[in-house]
């Protein structure tokens, strides 16, 4: 396999990741009514003051990809 095959399956694999981090953030905003913070406090442990969806978005990709996309 090429590097340059590697990469596309890295991007695309990333792409997947994010969406699916996405739907899920949207999950927690309409079922839950979750802010960024609140988000973030339900994966790291810690509620920072204040908070964007992006930010969210970032740790709940961290997250997702040292535990795995399992519920």
């Amino acid at each position: 396999m090429t590097h340059q095959v590697q990469t596309k399956q890295r991007a695309a694999v990333h792409e997947v990741m994010e969406i699916m981090a996405k739907e899920h953030m949207l999950f927690l905003m309409n079922r839950y009514h979750m802010g960024p913070e609140e988000m973030i406090d339900l994966y790291t442990g810690h509620r920072p003051e204040f908070a964007t969806y992006e930010d969210a978005l970032h740790t709940l990709l961290a997250y997702r990809s040292l535990k795995g996309f399992r519920s």
